[in-house]
């Protein structure tokens, strides 16, 4: 007796299609089968559990390649583009065979493919064949396979551009390479799950230059103009290098590009070099790097003028300059996707920055989904004779008691957030109420935070200082930094 789920039947050539759950301890073996090959499948007489104990090839002579092509394998490529949001790498490799693109002939970009390399052991070299995915999950009796999407194929130069997904563990190795580099990547022979396990730079030198150059940099810039409705920032600032506007000098304002400043940890100096945003979301080995819309250049005076976005609170900041003043601004290293490429703005001049204080707080949770933090801080008693007024989701207005050097002590008052009550300047951070604890004497809220600083420091259980500026006029809080 067998137990299956039926799929279909062929009374012509009297045949029955069905399903049976095998045991894990298998899949292995069967996952090295290819779809019309025949198993040898072992059951017991009157199954009570499962229907089979085991599968094996019905070809005794089969190759058990398996022994020597367990885990994992290495194979290189010339990296085309990464795209953040998906965690998606494009590659391009050469196809060794002649005539290996001949079954992708028809295919389209997006199809899903499988890759067989030419390899030994842990080591790929160019592809050996490329075909359509046919879904069944069945990988043939080669080891060395990758699962892809197509982009394109070029059978003239025996080439073939794909996609495949990347852990998050390797995007900031990733960033860290150029469109054209060639990276090493590992994946599983029989791949369960991701076909991609890590991607690591070729050359293990470079991969090197990112450990001094982690978190933000400041750079300094003369103010030119700012557009308060879309938080533009035209800014002025030197190139150092001879020629360094070649390459944008056939830009067009507006046109996007990276600017690269010459620096050291975290201060930057004047520009190194600028290049037109290819669109890659590769951002190369230098951390000194600001996305940016070209505006124009003086060749004469070597100095370039761009526009960058600047987060809400940079605003209040600016508007307190006047154009020529200089203005210090933070940047992230690499950004990243959808992250703007200015974090803050202050002024040059440490008399005219914009005022902000810094509370203190104990991560809760990090909601990573949503770029935000549960946060508890501390409260003075008298806050929890009246906390029962509030539930968990109202929008609040927290208000700090102040202490030495800007830095507050604890949270003194806090009242629903309305629009008639103009509580945005002081000590006020608003947030969302969470919950209260008398016994302990603090108060729970969640808060937003900008995505360069989303994940730093958002252990729950560890304490942080956080800096936000004085004034708070929008709906959820505006923070500058988070500390341990």
């Amino acid at each position: 007796m067998l137990r299956g789920e039926l799929v279909g039947v062929d009374p012509a050539s009297r045949y029955l299609t069905f399903k049976t759950a095998i045991p894990a301890e298998s899949v292995p073996a069967v996952r090295t089968m290819t779809r019309g090959d025949w198993a040898t499948v072992t059951s017991p007489h009157w199954p009570t559990e499962g229907a089979v104990a085991s599968v094996a090839a019905y070809d005794a002579t089969q190759p058990d390649l398996r022994a020597t092509a367990e885990g994992s394998y290495r194979w290189h490529g010339e990296l085309v583009a990464l795209d953040e949001s998906n965690r998606t790498l494009t590659v391009r490799a050469r196809v060794a065979a002649r005539g290996g693109l001949a079954a992708v002939g028809g295919a389209k970009s997006g199809d899903p493919i499988v890759l067989t390399w030419s390899g030994f052991e842990d080591r790929a070299s160019a592809i050996r064949a490329v075909v359509p995915e046919d879904g069944s999950g069945l990988w043939g009796n080669d080891g060395f396979l990758l699962r892809a999407r197509l982009v394109a194929a070029d059978p003239a130069s025996r080439h073939i551009t794909f996609a495949t997904e990347v852990p998050a563990s390797s995007i900031a190795a990733v960033r860290t390479l150029s469109r054209g580099d060639w990276a090493t990547v590992t994946s599983s022979h029989w791949p369960a799950e991701g076909a991609v396990a890590s991607v690591a730079a070729y050359d293990a030198a470079r991969a090197a230059s990112r450990a001094v150059a982690e978190g933000t940099y400041r750079w300094n810039g003369e103010l030119v103009a700012l557009d308060e409705p879309t938080r533009s920032l035209t800014v002025r600032a030197r190139v150092a290098a001879p020629g360094g506007l070649a390459s944008v000098a056939g830009s067009q304002a507006g046109d996007p590009i990276v600017i690269t400043w010459s620096g050291f940890d975290d201060r930057a100096n004047d520009i190194r070099a600028i290049a037109p945003e290819d669109g890659s979301g590769l951002w190369g080995n230098d951390g000194f790097l600001l996305r940016a819309e070209f505006v124009s250049v003086d060749p004469a005076s070597n100095y370039l003028t761009f526009r960058a976005t600047i987060p809400e609170d940079g605003v209040a900041a600016v508007r307190t300059l006047i154009p020529g003043d200089w203005a210090t601004v933070t940047s992230p290293h690499w950004p990243k996707a959808g992250v703007g490429a200015v974090v803050a703005v202050d002024a040059y001049d440490p008399s005219r920055r914009a005022r902000r204080y810094v509370w203190p707080g104990e991560v809760v949770a990090y909601h990573s989904s949503e770029s935000a933090a549960t946060v508890s801080a501390p409260a003075e008693s008298h806050v929890f004779r009246y906390v029962d007024r509030f539930d968990e989701g109202d929008p609040v207005v927290l208000i700090w008691a102040p202490g030495a050097n800007d830095e507050v002590t604890a949270v003194r008052y806090l009242e629903h957030r309305d629009a008639d009550l103009a509580l945005d300047h002081g000590y006020v951070l608003p947030v969302q109420f969470v919950s209260a604890d008398a016994d302990l004497q603090r108060i729970t809220f969640k808060t937003k935070l900008p995505l360069t600083l989303a994940g730093a420091s958002m252990q729950p259980g560890h304490p942080i200082k956080v800096t936000s500026p004085f004034e708070q006029t929008g709906e959820t809080a505006v923070i500058l930094s988070v500390e341990e």
